[in-house]
């Protein structure tokens, strides 16, 4: 894969890593049914969690390609420093991500009740660029901790995708905490389905709408279920 000198892929590479990440995303959420169905709901959990953070990175690296032909929208979306962000150790981006994608997805006409705080407030005119044009991390998260805290309608997913790395972390470790040790068996049936229902909606949204073409751009695809 050809990178540039900060480790980025060039947008041609950036296509097949977003069909890539896009069909683990969905080969982690079919490993995640297996799971469930084992009432293994701690692993299941982590490999959800996993597959958001797959998706969103699809979903990034495809931003990447079509900035090469849209030169305007690579400057105004900092394609390459969010592609930096989606590809490093720090997990953090790729959940606050998340949540920008969710809320970014649901339509204009019906939107859910954080997008309709935005819309119906010009005073939030501030809020909604933070949120949406540039890519400055901390301001993301500080508008979207607002927006949170503003709509009187909570929206269960959004604050689930925004919190995702907490589940995923429980989902795998044992750990020691507040003087109580803590297992993957604690994350019951109804956390495991609640996380089915986000999760496999969020990645085929994905897929859907963005992965089924760059994926037909490189290659045609059998049916997902099988390995990479």
């Amino acid at each position: 894969m050809a990178r540039n000198k900060q480790g980025i892929p060039s947008p041609s590479d950036a296509c097949f890593g977003a069909c890539l990440a896009i069909k683990n995303a969905k080969n982690l959420v079919l490993g995640a049914k297996a799971l469930g169905q084992q009432a293994l709901y701690g692993p299941a959990m982590a490999l959800l969690v996993i597959a958001v953070e797959e998706s969103v990175k699809s979903t990034v690296l495809a931003r990447h390609y079509l900035s090469d032909m849209v030169p305007k929208l690579a400057v105004s979306l900092n394609t390459s420093e969010q592609v930096k962000k989606v590809l490093s150790k720090d997990h953090s981006p790729r959940h606050l991500k998340a949540a920008l994608q969710y809320l970014g997805s649901q339509g204009v006409k019906e939107p859910g009740p954080y997008l309709a705080v935005l819309l119906s407030d010009p005073g939030n005119r501030d809020l909604f660029r933070d949120l949406f044009i540039g890519d400055n991390f901390e301001s993301q998260r500080e508008a979207l901790t607002t927006l949170l805290l503003k709509s009187s309608t909570a929206e269960n997913v959004i604050k689930w995708l925004f919190s995702a790395n907490r589940r995923k972390q429980a989902g795998m470790y044992v750990d020691y905490k507040d003087a109580a040790w803590s297992t993957p068996s604690t994350i019951s049936e109804a956390d495991y389905e609640e996380a089915i229902s986000i999760v496999e909606a969020f990645v085929d949204e994905a897929w859907t709408n963005r992965g089924q073409w760059l994926c037909a751009i490189i290659y045609d695809i059998p049916a997902i279920g099988g390995g990479l």
